[in-house]
């Protein structure tokens, strides 16, 4: 392009380029820059199907493609990248036409099932992507592009010695293939890596201090296995491979092939892989967080994947992962669905899956996640949960989501849409969330009454009292006094309570007055107050560990011991790199006599502090005490 700005060639390459490293912006602005140059230009054409394909929305390339094929029925790569849409619609037989059709037009080419091979593959359509990338690299067998797609494809599926087969061949063929060379290298140092058997998974991790948490990992997983199945109406035919990597590069190598991904986890169906939970340097750790609610939300993707042949829509697995964690929404999530709701940006069943894929701002992934959960509430609540599980079943047949929708819910998605939003409103106003008069008609009536210029209007503390005179059951009236009271921390006098109360049942979805009269109920020395509100703020934090460790610490001091070994395992979970988080809940475990989580812990304390005697002579210790009970 330095040498001829109007090469569609180069511009061509530089688009794909984008595309495959998911820059649909870049990829737009090639396409753009192409019809510069020729406003039909068929290259630019092929850019926006394999864009549409690369964001799986398969009917959006078809529709670039259809009409280009009229006019030029045997152009190769737009042949190719139709019978890939095909694939990406489970219409295996079209599929076939379309790559006996390019046969007939190039004989022996590779063209065809490479294409088909590459996008099937990311439709996790693993075996049909497998036997046409493997066709693609028999035509072939001097390329190296079709053998690394199988490789990483491989990689995905959880067939190890597949995957290293494949790679090694891809790397040399082509030794500047990155993503092969990171997946092979990763590959390769899996193989030296401890398994740990539950009966429902396999975790797998790199020798040394991951131990300490791959260790406790299949028995809890096992005990969260049966919620997510009975559920789902469905049990994988296989154990689920859990791979916890050391850091966030390696992850990063396992989903993509490239050190570069901005997640702590990932579910390719048969495989679930996730970063160790812990705080370091930026670049190798993003930091603590619950890896059993985590690994909860995966797994519900590892199974209706399988029970769909990996078919489901990629919002309604997302929506159902979010709708069976145990958290509650969040205060955040909450505000970003209210402010949707209010401006008509709520996501139709269209744009929530391009959402996920292609964002048109920083927080259409978050209202996608939470949207889609609470649209699964809608299912459940107004067909029952058989609805949700039938609509599984046709997608596993590979029935389109439209049609899906008509047979079993009998409306189109136009009527469900306008149903839910009715659903919506009412939970919004269940909530607190749609209080009236609003906070802008109320901003306004004082602008009237001052006389005050457009833009921010005070509303004075004399004005907020005449207004909560007015309306005093208003949510953001009673939140902006309370925020006003407390700042800085300030210790709630008896009217603050009483109007924390009262804002707290206005607005029951918020967390924040929990926290505020818990700090107050500890501060008083009455724990046994601080007690509920420090279980709902704990129930919404999957990162921070002190309102778990709080309530164990009441709970051990009440005699509570089941409860307070309940309260510092969630702790540990968050915490699981912390031999201070590991011995607390070793020292509950045992007062409450279970003798064997104490030893878990113990064993994880002795590779996580190796030079400290004290663990090694209290592992001994519990073994002694296990070995003297009866026989069960």
């Amino acid at each position: 392009l330095g040498r001829n700005l109007r090469s569609g060639e180069a511009l061509h390459l530089l688009g794909r380029v984008a595309v495959q490293t998911f820059d649909f912006d870049g990829a737009r602005q090639a396409a753009i820059h192409l019809r510069a140059i020729n406003g039909a230009h068929p290259q630019a054409v092929l850019l926006d199907a394999e864009c549409a394909l690369q964001s799986r929305d398969a009917a959006a390339a078809i529709a670039v493609l259809d009409p280009f094929l009229t006019r030029f029925p045997e152009q190769r790569e737009a042949l190719a990248l139709r019978a890939a849409a095909d694939g990406m619609l489970f219409d295996m037989t079209a599929l076939a036409g379309r790559l006996a059709e390019l046969d007939r037009l190039m004989p022996g080419s590779p063209l065809g099932p490479y294409e088909a091979g590459r996008f099937l593959a990311l439709a996790r359509q693993y075996e049909e992507a497998s036997a046409a990338l493997g066709e693609a690299a028999k035509r072939a067998p001097g390329w190296s592009a079709p053998v690394a797609e199988l490789g990483l494809l491989e990689m995905q599926a959880g067939r190890d010695a597949e995957a290293l087969a494949a790679l090694r061949l891809a790397v040399s063929l082509d030794a500047f293939d990155q993503r092969a060379g990171h997946s092979l290298t990763l590959a390769e140092a899996l193989a030296d890596w401890k398994h740990f058997d539950g009966k429902h998974f396999v975790v797998r991790c790199k020798p040394g201090i991951d131990e300490a948490l791959a260790a406790w990992m299949p028995a809890a997983l096992d005990a969260m296995h049966g919620d997510i199945t009975d559920w789902l109406g469905h049990v994988p035919g296989r154990p689920t491979i859990i791979e916890l990597h050391p850091d966030h590069k390696s992850l990063a190598v396992r989903i993509t092939g490239m050190p570069w991904i901005h997640t702590i986890a990932a579910s390719t169906g048969p495989l679930i892989a996730l970063e160790a939970p812990r705080e370091g340097a930026p670049q190798l750790h993003l930091g603590m967080y619950d890896w059993q609610e985590v690994l909860r939300h995966e797994y519900v993707h590892t199974v209706t994947l399988e029970q769909t042949r990996n078919r489901i829509p990629h919002w309604f697995t997302e929506a159902l992962a979010t709708h069976l964690e145990t958290r509650p929404r969040s205060w955040d999530s909450v505000q970003l669905l209210a402010q949707a709701f209010d401006s008509n940006t709520l996501f139709d069943l269209e744009s929530i899956n391009l959402a996920f894929v292609r964002p048109k701002k920083k927080t259409d992934r978050t209202q996608a996640y939470t949207q889609g959960a609470w649209m699964v509430e809608f299912i459940e609540k107004e067909w029952g949960r058989a609805a949700i599980l039938k609509l599984l079943a046709l997608y596993r047949d590979g029935t389109v989501e439209a049609t899906a929708f008509a047979d079993v819910l009998h409306v189109d998605r136009a009527e469900f849409m306008k149903r839910f939003e009715k659903f919506a409103e009412a939970d919004l106003r269940s909530w607190g969330m749609l209080a009236e008069p609003s906070m802008a008609m109320m901003v306004e009536e004082v602008r009237a009454e001052t006389g005050a210029a457009d833009g921010a209007v005070e509303i004075d503390a004399a004005r907020l009292e005449a207004l909560l005179a007015k309306h005093p059951a208003h949510p953001d009236l009673l939140e902006l006094w309370l925020r006003r009271q407390l700042k800085g921390d300030a210790a709630p006098d008896a009217r603050a309570l009483e109007r924390l109360a009262a804002y707290s049942a206005l607005r029951p979805i918020d967390p924040w007055p929990h926290r505020v009269l818990a700090k107050a109920a500890l501060a008083a020395g009455d724990s046994a107050a601080a007690v509920p509100h420090l279980q709902v703020f704990d129930s919404y934090s999957d990162n921070d560990a002190n309102f778990a460790m709080e309530l164990a610490r009441i709970e051990r001091g009440r005699r509570n011991l089941a409860l307070a070994l309940e309260h510092a395992t969630k702790a540990a979970r968050i915490r699981a790199y912390d031999p201070a988080a590991r011995e607390f809940v070793a020292a509950i475990a045992v007062e409450a006599g279970d003798l064997q989580t104490a030893r878990l812990h113990i064993q994880a304390l002795t590779l996580l502090e190796p030079t400290v005697a004290r663990h090694r002579q209290r592992l001994a210790k519990v073994d002694e005490m296990i070995a003297k009970l009866p026989v069960q």
